[in-house]
């Protein structure tokens, strides 16, 4: 029998060379791509800079940044010299301010910060290195001369993430890129924050990581004693920057807020936990430091929690002066009078993250007057959008413009007012005049109608001056007021019909002892039945307590709520240490009740189940437009909004 010869290789093992001999020569090619695609990467960085589309700076700008970049290099241990905003070199760490118009090259976004590591380079948004417009969210038209160019706090934060993204670089100086494409990208955020939270902490143990009083001064206002250890000091400064912005994210200009992530990135609120974690043991076991420390993470831990609900983000507009809820989405007017429409898809994307839509510029509206401020902005049903400056109405129909002399000249002729707040889409429009309120229906049709008329039905009860507190319009068209005595405890609610021609009838309400008579009151209607519910609290300590009110019978306490601040019960009051006050009270189309609460949240009370829970937060400068079931949440002078579908 003639012998068969055995094969020198296994069919296996000829595989396994032919797939290495694979491997190396894909290798060998990916090298060769790589190199010549730094030598394109570098090249288009040369000719940016040198054309001033990169790292462009004021003498300024220039100071500050170098300051913030050599300070973050001196925590981070790295001994390299970097190149700041100059002339780029082969085989150099970078750092460069950028804006937004070369993000397609930087992959930096507005108000963010990314680290190249074909480049060796960390690119800083000029929003993220000096976020001027944070002082101005939310603050009053008046007082924006006086308001801060930045936040310490916002310095803070900006190394932070400065020492993260360096914490990238050092992460991928320890593995390789075949480790980096089979790691998790979640894995290498965590690594990167952890880096920036140790090399912070170490910084500032050795006596270098504070480099101005106003962290500090920021902090010591907040509450916390400037005597604690150095440490400590560390823990408040850096759980009050990101406490502070997990709320200044929300209105900041960018895509980014302190609501997004995606599957390479964690949300803010999980970056916070993670570093609150990471710096507690290193804290001082001092009982009022710990209560400010539990109130920061609890502060943060309600904005993070606000994912949950299937939020629409609104973005990519300028500085908000207005906005209103319409059939299609929203309308906004910014502080340069530009019209901005968004048009909104039913709910949320995702259930843990809100849908994002940008706003589009429409037109540009031009007050004759030269107004400062919108006065007031409403959409009505098949009309379009309306704009007053406080002596010109624009409409805005369908791609159209107009002013309405017409309303304009009946509004103007009763005097200086504000419309009064309503559930839309409502067919009138009511503006509270003083001594009367001018009703604007359908079309223009038009009528003023006295206080003094509708106040009679009150005198007639005994309320020998009556006053109003609070007055909203219903869906139905009455108006709903609040009617105490001379400025005095609550003692009833008028409601007025604009449907008809009947007098307003008034509804005495039993306030009784333990109750806060001075409260904010909601009229509404449940199936057929009017509901009366006061909002108010019993001191300025006190939890924040809803109760129903009747004709006949005493009050009943439907919930409680107790503030985010409790946690600094016992502590002296500070520019945290604040009381929470009831701001106000807003009637939706779905029996539910929404409940602003100054330096906290903005509650959800369910009229039919008595549950409340928070919508949103912070309630501080937030305000709150109800058109049906939908909820929208602005701020003056903010770069975001928020809509809330139903």
């Amino acid at each position: 029998m003639q012998r068969v010869p055995t094969p020198r290789f296994s069919i296996g093992e000829r595989s396994l060379k032919l797939i290495a001999a694979a491997v190396a020569s894909l290798l060998l090619v990916w090298l060769v791509r790589s190199g010549s695609a730094y030598e394109r990467r570098f090249t288009g960085l040369q000719a940016l800079f040198r054309t001033g589309r990169i790292g462009r700076v004021n003498s300024d700008e220039a100071s500050g940044f170098q300051s913030m970049v050599r300070r973050v290099i001196a925590m981070s241990g790295i001994t390299e010299t970097p190149i700041i905003n100059a002339d780029p070199a082969r085989g150099r760490l970078h750092f460069f301010l950028t804006d937004p118009a070369v993000s397609a090259f930087t992959y930096c976004e507005e108000g963010n910060a990314v680290y190249d590591p074909t480049l060796d380079t960390v690119f800083v948004d000029r929003a993220l290195f000096q976020p001027s417009e944070l002082p101005r969210v939310g603050q009053a038209l008046m007082w924006e001369r006086w308001a801060p160019s930045t936040f310490a706090f916002s310095r803070t934060f900006a190394q932070l993430v400065l020492l993260h993204e360096l914490g990238h670089r050092q992460g991928r100086s320890r593995k390789s890129r075949f480790d980096s494409w089979l790691r998790d990208p979640m894995d290498d955020e965590r690594d990167a924050d952890r880096f920036a939270v140790e090399k912070f902490r170490l910084a500032v143990i050795r006596g270098d990581g504070f480099a101005d009083d106003d962290v500090i001064s920021e902090v010591r206002e907040a509450g916390i004693d400037s005597s604690l250890p150095i440490e400590s000091q560390l823990v408040a400064s850096l759980l009050f920057a990101t406490s502070q912005m997990s709320v200044g994210l929300l209105f900041a200009k960018g895509r980014f807020s302190s609501l997004s992530s995606d599957e390479r990135h964690p949300s803010y609120g999980t970056r916070a936990r993670g570093i609150s974690e990471a710096l507690r043991a290193g804290a001082a076991d001092d009982p009022v430091l710990s209560k400010y420390l539990d109130y920061f993470d609890a502060s943060t831990a309600r904005v993070d929690a606000l994912r949950t609900l299937p939020f629409i983000e609104v973005y990519g507009m300028g500085p908000v002066a207005d906005a209103t809820l319409t059939d299609e989405g929203v309308a906004i007017v910014d502080r340069d009078w530009r019209l901005w429409v968004a048009v909104l898809p039913e709910s949320s994307s995702t259930p843990r993250a809100p849908a994002r839509v940008a706003a589009t510029m429409v037109a540009q509206l031009q007050p004759p007057d030269g107004s400062a401020l919108v006065n007031a902005m409403w959409s009505q049903p098949n009309e379009g959008v309306f704009v007053w400056t406080g002596s010109t109405l624009f409409q805005y129909d369908h791609g159209v413009v107009t002013q309405r002399g017409d309303i304009s000249a009946l509004i103007s002729s009763a005097g200086v007012g504000a419309r009064i707040s309503t559930v839309e889409p409502s067919p009138w429009v009511v503006f509270d005049i003083g001594p009367r309120i001018v009703v604007i229906g359908e079309r223009g049709a038009s009528r003023t109608v006295d206080w003094t008329n509708i106040l009679a039905t009150a005198r007639k009860h005994q309320v020998r001056n009556p006053t109003v507190r609070t007055v909203t319009l219903s869906p139905g068209g009455d108006l709903r007021a609040a009617i105490d005595d001379a400025h005095g405890p609550l003692k009833g609610a008028l409601i007025y019909p604009l449907a008809s021609a009947s007098p307003a009838r008034y509804v005495p309400l039993v306030v009784g002892n333990g109750v806060d008579a001075y409260g904010e009151l909601a009229i509404l209607d449940i199936d057929g039945i009017e509901r009366f519910l006061l909002v108010g609290k019993t001191d300025l300590d006190s939890d924040v307590f809803v109760w129903e009110l009747f004709e006949d019978r005493p009050p009943i306490l439907r919930n409680t709520y107790s503030p985010l601040l409790r946690r600094l019960s016992g502590l002296p009051d500070s520019g945290q240490n604040v009381p929470v006050v009831v701001t106000g009270v807003h009637p939706t189309r779905d029996d539910r009740l929404l409940i602003s609460l100054a330096a906290d949240s903005i509650l959800s009370y369910n009229i039919r189940t008595g549950a409340m829970s928070p919508v949103f937060h912070p309630s501080t400068s937030t305000s709150v437009d109800v058109r049906g079931s939908a909820l929208m949440f602005t701020a003056f002078n903010g770069y975001k909004l928020y809509v809330l579908p139903r």
